[in-house]
């Protein structure tokens, strides 16, 4: 997850992960995005 989040980050896109408007982070941080996220308990 943390690989994924930090992307945009590592690329110089954004400073922050959660600044990226097409990032879940968006969602871990409480923050408005077009992406829900749905955690699924598989066990």
């Amino acid at each position: 997850m943390d690989y994924i989040h930090n992307n945009p980050v590592n690329e110089k896109i954004v400073t922050m992960p959660e600044d990226y408007y097409f990032s879940c982070a968006r969602n871990y941080a409480a923050l408005e995005n077009e992406l829900d996220v749905v955690l699924l308990d598989l066990f």
